[in-house]
Formats: structure tokens, sequence, C-alpha cells
């Protein structure tokens, strides 16, 4: 009888596993590149592997590098399990590839899409990669691998688990119903605000992100369910004290600055809302914060000179 497995599959988990039989497995190498290269023999060896890669001020999950007959050979690969796509995360994957090549940094590059197939059946129409693998199609690597035993019942049970989650993901009525009401009181009443139609939404979708206007990798961000508006900065995480240091003779007493991960924000904080309740019920409090966002959105323009001060110092360091 197999042992019961309990946790939550995470993205991390599934990257550490790819990690994993990139570094260890011929067998799993092989067949990656049957099902993403055109001419598998060209390649010869295995060169290294990266995890969490920052280039351009956008991140791949993953890059293998392989030695091939006419240079190197890089593979840029983003996994996901149900997470949203980032705005323009797919293009940018294409972008840094490009540049790799320019920069001769390797004859090919080529990006991918590890994700379970209801994601990419959802994704690959608006968010194009070279190559999509599925967890399924890995799954059934695994399944083949006989002489890997119980490590590979391991390894599929945690590829079940992330393909279970993105399934209960693929659309939760009630959020999606919220996202429907939200999109059409702001088109209705907030002129001030942007922001794509959004069709079909997981249960983990609480976070707005708003198609106005802004620098680049400046983002407007409400997190209806933490209670959040946010002028999101991404990628200078580890920036955080410089931009309190810049924006101190300009915050509100009910901003605040914070690190959250690889990014900083400007938060206002507002009511939360609980999108499981009538629109209506939840009218208050998803009035002050699209007033808040609109306030927050000519706020940072009104200073948009500090952004670049402070943007010039971020590309030097």
């Amino acid at each position: 009888m197999k042992p019961e497995l309990h946790y939550s599959t995470r993205e991390l988990h599934v990257d550490l596993l790819f990690l994993e039989e990139f570094y260890s497995s011929e067998n799993f190498r092989n067949w990656f590149l049957k099902n993403t290269y055109l001419n598998p023999a060209l390649i010869k060896h295995l060169l290294r592997i990266e995890h969490s890669v920052i280039e351009l001020e956008r991140e791949s999950d993953i890059i293998v590098t392989f030695h091939g007959d006419h240079g190197e050979v890089r593979f840029l690969i983003e996994n996901k399990i149900n997470a949203q796509f980032q705005q323009n995360q797919a293009s940018d994957y294409k972008k840094r590839a490009i540049g790799y090549i320019q920069r001769n940094e390797c004859a090919e590059c080529i990006t991918i899409l590890f994700a379970p197939e209801a994601y990419i059946n959802k994704a690959k129409h608006s968010h194009h990669f070279d190559n999509y693998i599925s967890y399924e199609n890995i799954i059934e690597f695994f399944l083949s691998e006989k002489q890997m035993g119980e490590r590979a019942h391991y390894k599929i049970e945690v590829l079940l688990r992330a393909t279970t989650k993105a399934l209960i993901a693929t659309g939760d009525p009630i959020i999606s119903k919220f996202w429907e009401e939200f999109w059409k009181d702001i088109s209705l009443n907030v002129k001030d605000l942007i922001m794509d139609h959004p069709g079909p939404k997981p249960s983990a979708s609480t976070f707005i992100f708003f198609k106005n206007k802004l620098p680049k990798r400046v983002q407007l961000v409400y997190k209806f369910v933490h209670g959040m508006v946010d002028i999101q900065m991404e990628g200078i995480g580890d920036f955080s004290q410089e931009v309190s240091n810049f924006y101190s003779n300009y915050l509100l007493p009910k901003m605040r600055i914070e690190r959250k991960g690889k990014s900083t924000v400007i938060r206002i904080l507002v009511p939360k809302v609980d999108p499981y309740l009538d629109y209506e019920t939840n009218r208050i409090a998803v009035q002050e914060a699209q007033e808040t966002a609109v306030f927050l959105y000519n706020w940072f323009n009104e200073h948009i000179s500090v952004w670049n001060n402070l943007n010039k110092l971020i590309q030097i360091n």
C-alpha cells in the first residue's frame, strides 16, 4: 500500500522536480529534446541548469543550456500551475531569447511553457511560446520509466496534484461573476480606470491589474480580498529602501511603502471584499477602492519625475 502524501503542490515544488530530472536523468533530457527540438541528434551534452534567472527585468523559471553542433542551445522555461500571466510575460520570454542570440550568448534560444493541459489550452491562444509541454505528458514519461520505482510514483503524485489544482482553478463561477460585475461597474461609472474584459477566472484570481498607462514594470493593482490598492514596481524588491528615500517627501499619511517578494509597492489600505457575497453588498467597499485606485494613479503621475530619477538609479545599479 502506498503511503499518503500530505502537502499542497506549488510551482516551486514542480520547478525543483524538473531541475532534478534535467540534472540527473539522461532519459528525461532525451525525451525533452525529442519533444522540443527539431533535430535532437545535433545536441551533444548538457552544459548547465539555472533556476529563477532575472534578465531584462523579467524572470525565467528554468534555463537549460546544451552544447550543440553549432554552439550553445538554450531553453527558457516558464512553469505554471494556475497563476495568471503577468502583463507581456510570454512575449518578454521571446525578447530575452532574441537578446541572448544577438549578444552571442547562444546559437539558438527556445521558449517553453510547462503547465497542465487545461492551462495550456486556455493560455496558448494569447501567450505564445515556441513549444508547450503538459504535465500530463511528463506523467506519461515517468510511467514509462520502470527502473525509477517509487521515485517515479512520487513525481507522478506531485504532478497529478498540480493538474488537479489547475482543473479546480480553470474557472470559479462566483469569482468570475465578481470580476464581470466589477468590469461592468468601472466601464459605466469609472472612466478613469481601464480594464480588459475578464472572462472566466479561477478562485485564486483576486488581483485586478488595471491597464492604465504607466511606465514599464509599474502597475496599478487592486487586491480586493486583501483590501489593498497598490502601485506595484516589479523587479525592484531589493531597492525598497531607495523607493522610500525618493518618495518620503511626497507620501500622504495613508500611504505605505513595502517590499513584496521581488517587487516594491506603494500601498493604500481599503476595505476588504468578500467576492462570495452579492456585488451590491460589496458596493461601498468596491467604490472606495475604485476611488483610491484613481487617486493613487493620478498621484503617481503627478510625481512621475520622482520615478524617473529613481529608475535612473536602479538602472545604474
